[in-house]
C-alpha cells in the first residue's frame, strides 16, 4: 500500500504524524502551531516505549522532515540544520525523547546513525520513524483515518476488506471531489469524531460555504471504514423511517440541513418530534446520525423539538460549530487550496505576500478559498492586497442564492437594516423607510422582528452602544449580496440607489442609457440626484474605483451632471498613475475634454503625465494611432513630445541603469524578463523616427547595455535552494527573523 505521502505537503504531513502519536502511543499529543517553533513539531508526555504514568514528566518531542520526492532517502547528513536544535531542547528537559518522523525512506544504517548523532546531542531516547512505519500506522489504526480523512484521498481503500462499504466510502469520496486533497482536520472536525464516538450523534451548524457537508462526508467515510457502517442519506423524517429497520445496527443516516434548506420550515418539526424517539432507540442499537444546519434555522428549530428526549442535544454536547477555525487552521487551508489548486505561479508569486493577512480576517471562509486556489474564479481579480481582501470580503455570488430564497420576513428585515444605512434602531418603529419596506415585501413591523430574531448570530447581530441598541449585519457581504437581490428587481432599484454600499453598486450599476457586460442595475435619470447626494457624503472610496466608475458605467449626462455638482473634482490628479493609455483618470479627462467641461488645470496636469512618461519609462504608445488622444493633443503639444521622445533616445544608459538598481526590490522577477517592457517601449519609441540611423545605433547600443546588465543580475542572484535538501516544516529552518510563513514554499 503506497499512501503518495510526497503529495500532501509539510503540514498536513505533520497533522498526520500528530495523530498518529495520538492514536498509537495512546496520549494527549500538543499540536505546535507556531510559525517558529523551535525545533519540535508537537510533543507529549512519557517516551513512547513505555505506557504514561501519572508521575511521568519526561517529555517528547516530535519533529517531522517531510520531502516531496517519492525517492528521497533521510540521511544524518540531511540533518545537520536540525542538530543545534535538538541540543537546544534536549538541555532544557524538552527533549527526554525525541521522535523523528519522515515520509522519505530510511536504511537501517542511516536510522543507526541519526540515532546516535541524537545521543550525541543529549537525548537519552531517540527514535527515527521512515516512510514504512507511517504508511503501517496509517493501515493499522482506523481511527488515525478518521483524524485525517485526507488519506482517503492517497490510497485505493484497499484496506476495507468489504466489498460493499468500501464501494460506498468510494462513492461519498467522489462526491467530494477535489475538496478531500485539501482537507484540514480542524478542531470542529476533531470535536464531531469524538461526538459521534461517545453519542453516536453529532449536530454540524455553520452560516453557508464554512465546509459542514464535507466534514459530514468525512465522518460517513470514517465511521464505513472504521466500523463497516451503511450510510444513509435521508433529506426528511419520512426517509429516516423507511430506512429504519430496528433489528439492524451499525448503520449511520446522514441527513443534511435537516429542518430546512434555506429557511426554517415549521412543517417537519412535527414530523422530526414524532420520529425522535425513535432515532434515540436507534441510536441504542448502535446506529449513529450526523445531521447539518444553518445557524439561524437551527435557532428556529430548537425552540420547536423536543430535544429534551435526547439530553446530550438539549446541553449541546452533540452540536458543534463549524465556522469557528483557528488562525493556524485558515492557514492550513489556504495554503492547501492554493497548493494544490490549478493557479499559475505568477499568480501565486503576486499573491503570497496578502495571504497571512487574508487568514487573520474574519472574513475568512473555506469556500472562498478553495475559489481563490481555481482560475475560474479569479478571472479579472485585482492582484493587490485590496484586491485579495475584496475577493474575501464580499463573496456575495454564493449568498445572493441564499438570500433571494429567504422567507419573505427574513429578507424585509435585512431589507430594513439595508435601507437605514446598515444601522436600524431597536425596538423597530413604522416610520417612512419601515413603511416603505413592509410594502414592497408584504409584511408587518412584528414579522420584521421575529425574523431579525431568528437570524441573529448568522445573517445579522444586534449591538449595544449605551442606551442605543442596533440590528446591523454580521457580514458585510450580506449587504452586498442583498443589493444584488433587490437590483434585478425594477420596482425596488429606489431601495437599491438608497441602501446599495457605493462600492457595490459602482461594480454592478449603469447610469443611464449604456450598455455594460453583467450590468445588473441600471439606474434611470429620475434617481440621479439621489445617487449624487449619496457620493456627496461618501467615505472611503477609492478614486481609481470612482473614476472607473464615471468613464465605463455612467453616460455622457451623468457625467455632465457629476461635474456640475463636483467642479473642484477634476482640478487635483486622483488615483495612481499607469500607462496612460490605461489610466482610468487620465481616460476620464479625455472623455471630459471631448463633452466640453474639462477644467484647464485638469488638462495642464494630463499633459504633464504625458511628458513624464516619455521622459522616465520610455513610453509614448499614446502616439501611436490612438485617436482619442490625438484629439485631444495640439499638433504643437504633439510635436513638443516627438522632441521630447528624441531627446530620451539619445540618454538611454542612464534610463537601463535606473531600471537595473530596481531589481534589487523585485528579485522575484528574473532578470531576463525584467526588462522585458522597457526594451518593448524603446523600440516602440524607435517607431516613430523610421529611417533614422541615429536612433537605429541609439537602441542597439541599449539592447547591448541590456545583455550586460541582465548576466550581472544573474551573477547576483543566490544559488536556488535544492527542494530535497529543504526542510518543508516548521522550526529549525526558520529564518532568524522571527519564523517563516506557512505559505513560503507556495512557489
Amino acid at each position: 500500500m503506497d499512501f503518495a505521502l510526497h503529495t500532501i505537503g509539510w503540514q498536513a504531513f505533520q497533522d498526520l504524524v500528530a495523530s498518529i502519536a495520538e492514536v498509537n502511543f495512546a496520549r494527549p499529543v500538543t499540536r505546535v502551531a507556531k510559525v517558529a517553533d523551535h525545533g519540535r513539531d508537537g510533543s507529549f508526555f512519557g517516551v513512547p516505549d513505555k505506557p504514561l504514568a501519572a508521575q511521568d514528566k519526561r517529555e517528547t518531542t516530535i519533529q517531522c522532515k517531510h520531502f516531496s520526492s517519492a525517492t528521497s532517502k533521510l540521511t544524518a547528513a540531511s540533518l545537520k540544520r536540525e542538530l543545534e536544535s535538538v541540543r537546544k531542547l534536549a538541555a532544557s528537559g524538552k527533549a527526554a525523547g525525541y521522535m523523528l518522523v519522515t515520509n522519505a525512506n530510511v536504511t537501517e544504517g542511516d536510522r543507526l546513525s541519526i540515532v546516535d548523532a541524537l545521543r550525541d546531542c543529549g537525548v537519552s531516547r531517540p527514535y527515527v520513524f521512515g516512510r514504512e512505519w507511517v504508511i503501517a500506522k496509517i493501515l493499522e489504526h482506523p481511527r488515525v483515518r478518521a483524524l485525517v480523512p485526507r488519506v482517503y484521498g492517497l490510497g485505493d481503500l484497499g484496506w476495507i476488506n468489504d466489498e460493499r462499504a468500501k464501494e460506498q466510502a468510494q462513492a461519498i469520496l467522489d462526491t467530494m471531489g477535489d475538496d478531500l486533497r485539501c482537507y484540514v482536520p480542524t478542531k470542529a472536525h476533531r470535536d464531531a469524531v469524538k461526538a459521534l464516538d461517545e453519542h453516536r450523534f453529532v449536530m454540524l451548524l455553520g452560516d453557508p460555504a464554512v465546509g459542514k457537508s464535507t466534514i459530514a462526508a468525512a465522518l460517513c467515510v470514517a465511521a464505513t471504514d472504521e466500523d463497516g457502517c451503511e450510510v444513509y442519506y435521508v433529506r426528511s423524517p419520512e426517509e429516516f423511517v423507511s430506512s429504519w429497520d430496528p433489528t439492524t445496527e451499525n448503520r449511520l443516516f446522514w441527513i443534511d440541513d435537516a429542518f430546512g434548506s434555506i429557511q426554517y420550515a415549521p412543517s417537519l418539526m412535527e414530523k422530526w418530534n414524532k420520529v425522535f424517539l425513535t432515532m434515540k432507540a436507534a441510536v441504542r442499537r448502535n446506529n449513529r446520525f450526523v445531521l447539518t444546519s444553518r445557524t439561524y434555522i437551527w435557532r428556529q428549530a430548537r425552540t420547536d423539538l423536543k430535544t429534551q428526549v435526547f439530553p446530550p442535544l438539549e446541553r449541546g454536547h452533540v452540536v458543534v460549530d463549524v465556522e469557528k477555525l483557528t488562525i493556524p487552521e485558515k492557514q492550513r487551508i489556504l495554503y492547501n487550496h492554493l497548493k494544490f489548486g490549478d493557479q499559475s505561479k505568477k499568480f501565486l508569486v503576486y499573491c503570497k505576500p496578502f495571504l497571512d493577512a487574508v487568514v487573520n480576517s474574519d472574513e475568512f471562509r473555506p469556500e472562498i478559498a478553495r475559489r481563490l486556489g481555481n482560475p475560474v474564479f479569479t478571472e479579472g481579480l485585482e492582484q493587490t492586497e485590496q484586491g485579495i481582501a475584496r475577493f474575501f470580503a464580499e463573496p456575495e455570488n454564493f449568498l445572493r442564492e441564499t438570500i433571494a430564497n429567504l422567507a419573505r420576513p427574513f429578507r424585509a428585515g435585512i431589507g430594513l437594516i439595508f435601507v437605514n444605512a446598515g444601522r436600524l434602531p431597536t425596538p423597530i418603529v413604522r416610520d417612512d423607510a419601515a413603511g416603505m419596506v413592509c410594502d414592497l415585501f408584504g409584511v408587518d413591523v412584528s414579522a420584521i422582528s421575529n425574523a431579525l430574531i431568528s437570524m441573529k448570530g448568522s445573517f445579522v447581530v444586534r449591538v449595544d452602544e449605551g442606551e442605543q441598541s442596533y440590528w446591523t449585519y454580521k457580514h458585510p457581504t450580506i449587504a452586498d449580496a442583498f443589493a444584488a437581490h433587490i437590483g434585478e428587481n425594477d420596482e425596488l432599484i429606489e431601495l437599491y440607489v438608497r441602501g446599495a454600499k457605493l462600492s457595490q453598486m459602482m461594480r454592478e450599476a449603469v447610469c443611464g442609457a449604456i450598455s455594460v457586460k453583467g450590468a445588473k442595475v441600471v439606474v434611470p435619470a429620475a434617481l440621479y440626484d439621489t445617487l449624487l447626494e449619496r457620493f456627496s457624503t461618501a467615505k472611503g472610496l477609492t478614486a481609481d474605483d470612482l473614476n472607473r466608475f464615471l468613464l465605463r458605467r455612467c453616460s455622457d449626462p451623468f457625467i455632465k451632471r457629476f461635474v456640475g455638482r463636483f467642479p473642484k473634482y477634476c482640478e487635483e490628479r486622483r488615483g495612481p498613475r499607469y500607462n496612460a493609455t490605461a489610466d482610468n483618470w487620465v481616460l476620464l479627462m479625455l472623455r471630459l475634454s471631448r463633452l466640453g467641461c474639462l477644467p484647464d488645470a485638469a488638462r495642464v496636469k494630463v499633459i504633464e503625465q504625458l511628458e513624464s512618461q516619455i521622459q522616465y519609462d520610455a513610453n509614448a504608445d499614446f502616439l501611436e494611432g490612438r485617436a482619442d488622444f490625438e484629439a485631444f493633443l495640439t499638433e504643437e503639444e504633439q510635436e513638443r513630445m516627438i522632441d521630447l521622445a528624441r531627446s530620451v533616445l539619445g540618454n538611454l544608459t542612464e534610463l537601463i541603469d535606473d531600471h537595473a538598481r530596481d531589481y534589487s526590490m523585485n528579485l522575484d522577477w528574473d532578470p531576463d524578463d525584467w526588462f522585458d517592457d522597457l526594451l518593448s517601449c524603446v523600440r516602440s519609441l524607435g517607431e516613430l523616427f523610421p529611417d533614422d540611423s541615429e536612433v537605429e545605433a541609439s537602441i542597439a547600443s541599449a539592447e547591448k547595455r541590456v545583455e550586460v546588465k541582465i548576466e550581472e543580475l544573474k551573477e547576483g542572484r543566490e544559488e536556488e535552494p535544492d527542494p530535497d535538501d529543504y526542510r518543508h516544516a516548521t522550526g529549525s529552518a526558520a529564518t532568524s527573523g522571527g519564523g517563516r510563513s506557512i505559505f513560503d514554499d507556495l512557489v
